[in-house]
């Protein structure tokens, strides 16, 4: 078998990793430089996933167990949005955290169309010059999710409630261009965890939110909410309460 090509991946100076999540990256063969003269060689390839599609989503609470505790690899995601000016939702941040493992991800956004308010707000916060926001485009960005997703290789995606994410996901697809086949919202297979916990608990009269799930169970230690990587971390904690024995401790906090 030859030698596998090793990718470099210029980081946006906002994106933060796991100290695992780098390892794993590394061992996979890929490279990460930061710095305006890094060189992104993804390029053409970032848009073809290699996921293979999973079975079907599990229906009930005692499917999803048999699945967290099956070995399939999951991997929790959380988008955050601002809306333009039309009230259009854009992501703003991206989060993700691998079920089972400390490995985490987190990248922020910028995007001309935010209000002139909250661009400034993002060059204050990260005190950048605007020639640099090129960097933290969705297109940047996506390059950079696919490499991730392509070592990761999730057989599911879990999120809370994914029709406005994978919306706002699959217009920002449309936006860049992406051929609709090699479309993150075409090539994720996903778990709706709000749905089949309304479904399965509430019997479909209820939908919780994220935060007031978290509550219920007796999580703790993850606020603020609306913070990505705050919620997929709550997220990723809901899935390790239904992957146990409910009469066991799990938190002891």
């Amino acid at each position: 078998m030859g030698q596998r090509k090793r990718q470099t991946i210029k980081l946006s100076e906002n994106v933060h990793f796991s100290d695992e999540f780098e390892q794993m990256l590394v061992e996979s063969g890929i490279i990460h430089s930061k710095g305006a003269n890094a060189t992104d060689r993804i390029g053409q390839d970032s848009d073809k996933l290699i996921i293979s599609k999973s079975g079907r989503e599990p229906q009930t609470l005692d499917e999803l167990r048999q699945l967290l505790n099956s070995g399939k690899s999951l991997l929790s995601l959380d988008f955050e949005f601002y809306n333009d000016p039309k009230g259009t939702p854009w992501i703003r941040e991206i989060a993700g955290k691998q079920f089972g493992s400390p490995t985490y991800f987190q990248y922020r956004l910028f995007n001309k169309e935010m209000t002139p308010e909250r661009q400034l707000e993002f060059l204050q916060e990260w005190d950048m010059p605007y020639s640099e926001t090129v960097n933290h485009s969705y297109f940047q960005i996506r390059n950079h999710l696919s490499a991730i997703l392509n070592t990761i290789r999730p057989d599911y995606v879990v999120c809370w409630g994914d029709a406005i994410d994978f919306n706002a996901l699959d217009r920002e697809e449309q936006r860049a261009h992406i051929k609709q086949k090699h479309r993150l919202t075409i090539s994720i297979p996903r778990i709706d965890l709000a749905r089949l916990v309304g479904r399965d608990v509430f019997q479909n009269h209820t939908t919780l939110s994220l935060e007031k799930m978290g509550k219920l169970l007796g999580i703790k230690g993850t606020d603020p909410r609306h913070v990505a990587l705050n919620d997929v971390r709550l997220l990723d904690r809901i899935l390790q309460f239904y992957a146990r024995d409910l009469n066991e401790d799990l938190f002891d906090n």
